[in-house]
């Protein structure tokens, strides 16, 4: 592999990287959204609105809090992933 194909790898690594952060932060404001969420539901819950439809939205939140939640942790994989990619194929340490 020649200079000009592992520039072009690395900053390849780095771009996807750098999408892949802001996807986890996507997921941390989606993740927010839906425990506030939960955290009304369960106030209203408590006051006495005991209802089918708040039980459903409950459920539904949660769920998709779950469904976030593993989504995040296998992009956080992927991000560590070509974390240490870089460091195996760039960083040069000399002994």
């Amino acid at each position: 592999m020649n200079s000009t194909d592992g520039d072009k790898i690395k900053e390849t690594l780095e771009a996807i990287s750098l999408e892949e952060k802001n996807c986890l932060e996507l997921f941390k404001i989606q993740i927010r959204h839906c425990q506030q969420q939960l955290a009304l539901i369960g106030e209203r819950i408590a006051a006495g609105w005991h209802t089918h439809e708040l039980m459903t939205q409950k459920r539904a939140f949660e769920e998709q809090e779950f469904v976030l939640n593993v989504a995040a942790q296998i992009q956080q994989c992927s991000y560590e992933t070509k974390g240490i990619q870089k460091l195996l194929y760039f960083d040069i340490t000399v002994h």
